[in-house]
C-alpha cells in the first residue's frame, strides 16, 4: 500500500456541540418519567422552547439552560426534589454514545477515565468540565458547568447517577465507591433517598458534585477492554477535539448534511433543528457567509454523486436513491445542471481519465 494510512474517513460522523448545548440524549426516558404523574410532556418541553420531535434524535443538540430549567421546573411542580434522579434511574450510560464505547474498549479504569474527561465535552456537552482528580488513597471524580446556570440541582443529580453508572459498567463488581458528594442542604429523607439510589454513603460537605473511590480501583480492568475498538475510537475523537475550536456554522451545516445525504430529514428546518437554532437564522447566518442551504446540499450531492458515479459501479437509480431523489430524472437533470454532463457521460469520462 503507497499510502501512510490504514483507513481514512472522509467526513466526521458527529456534529460537535455548538457553545452551551447538550446532546438530546439527556432527555432520554423524560415523556415516560413525567406521564408517570399525568403531566403533557410535549407541553413541557415546548414552555422551555424544546422541539418535541428533537428528542426522537439521539444525536441533536439542545441549549443546556432550556434543559437545566426544565428539570428544575418539573422537580419543583410535581414535588420531586429528587427529579434528575429518577430520570438517570431510567437512562444507561450509552446516552454518551460514542464516548461510552471508547471508555468500555479502555485497558483499565484509569484510561477509560481519562477518555470521559478528555471526550465528553466534544461529544455531548461543550459546557461540560470534567475533572479526575488522583490522590494516594483516593480518587474524585468531579463536574461542573463552564456557564452560570443559575439553579442547576437537578442536571447535577442526573449527572451523579449517570457518571456512577458509567464507573461500575467500567469497573464491574469490583468497583466499589466510598462516597459521593452533594453540595447544598438536604432533608434526611432526600439524603436517604440519595443513598439508596447511589448504594453508597452521602457527604454534604463539599463545593461541587462529585463520586470518590478508592485509587486503587484506577487499576482495575475493563471487561470489555478491545485495542483495536480503542485505538480507532479515539483516532477519530482526537481529530475532531483538535478541530473543534475551529469550526463555524459551515463546519457544521456540511457536517449534518452530509450525514444525513438519502435520508428524508435534510431539510433546512432539520439542520436547524439539530443546531438548536430556528430555519430563519440558519438561514441569515449562512447568508453572511455568502452562501445557503440549497447551496450546500447541491455542493454536497455532487460531490458524492461523483465520487458514486467513478468509485463505484452502483447504477445511476441507486446513486439517485442515496442522494436522496425520489426519481432518477429529477438527479440527471439537477446533475446535469452541476456538471454540463449526464450522470453516464461523466462515469464514461471520468473512467477514461479525460
Amino acid at each position: 500500500m503507497n499510502t501512510d494510512h490504514f483507513y481514512r474517513l472522509d467526513r466526521p460522523f458527529h456534529i460537535a456541540p455548538g457553545p452551551s448545548q447538550v446532546k438530546v440524549a439527556n432527555l432520554g426516558s423524560f415523556p415516560e418519567l413525567v406521564s408517570r404523574w399525568g403531566a403533557d410532556p410535549i407541553r413541557l418541553l415546548e414552555r422551555y422552547e424544546i422541539d418535541p420531535d428533537t428528542i426522537e434524535d439521539r444525536e441533536n443538540f439542545i441549549e443546556c439552560r432550556a434543559m437545566v430549567d426544565l428539570l428544575e421546573h418539573c422537580a419543583s411542580r410535581y414535588d420531586q426534589p429528587l427529579f434528575g434522579l429518577h430520570l438517570a434511574e431510567l437512562q444507561e450510560p450509552a446516552m454518551y454514545g460514542v464516548v461510552a464505547a471508547l471508555c468500555g474498549a479502555a485497558r483499565d479504569l484509569r484510561e477509560g477515565l481519562r477518555c470521559f474527561v478528555d471526550y465528553i465535552p466534544v461529544i455531548h456537552s461543550s459546557e461540560s468540565v470534567l475533572e479526575l482528580v488522583a490522590g494516594e488513597h483516593l480518587s474524585e471524580l468531579r463536574w461542573s458547568e463552564r456557564s452560570d446556570m443559575g439553579r442547576n440541582v437537578q442536571a447535577s443529580l442526573q449527572g451523579l447517577l449517570m457518571n456512577m453508572k458509567m464507573l461500575r459498567a467500567l469497573g464491574g463488581r469490583s468497583f466499589v465507591p466510598n462516597h459521593v458528594q452533594v453540595p447544598g442542604h438536604w432533608s434526611e429523607r432526600s439524603l436517604g433517598e440519595v443513598e439508596r439510589i447511589m448504594a453508597c454513603p452521602v457527604r454534604t460537605r463539599s463545593p461541587q458534585f462529585s463520586i470518590v473511590f478508592a485509587t486503587q480501583a484506577l487499576s482495575l480492568p475493563i471487561p470489555s477492554a478491545n485495542r483495536p475498538l480503542f485505538q480507532l475510537l479515539e483516532s477519530y475523537l482526537a481529530q475532531l477535539k483538535s478541530r473543534a475550536p475551529h469550526r463555524d456554522i459551515l463546519d457544521e451545516v456540511n457536517d449534518f448534511v452530509r450525514g444525513r445525504l438519502g435520508c428524508s430529514e435534510i431539510s433546512i428546518d432539520a439542520c436547524a433543528r439539530t443546531l438548536s437554532i430556528s430555519a430563519r437564522t440558519l438561514q441569515l447566518r449562512l447568508r453572511e457567509r455568502g452562501t445557503s442551504y440549497s447551496v450546500i446540499v447541491d455542493q454536497q450531492r455532487l460531490a458524492r454523486a461523483e465520487n458514486f458515479l467513478v468509485g463505484t459501479d452502483l447504477s445511476v437509480s441507486d446513486i439517485s436513491d442515496r442522494l436522496g431523489y425520489a426519481e432518477r430524472t429529477s438527479f440527471g437533470r439537477a446533475f446535469k445542471r452541476w456538471t454540463g454532463m449526464s450522470p453516464e457521460q461523466f462515469r464514461r469520462r471520468g473512467r477514461a481519465g479525460t
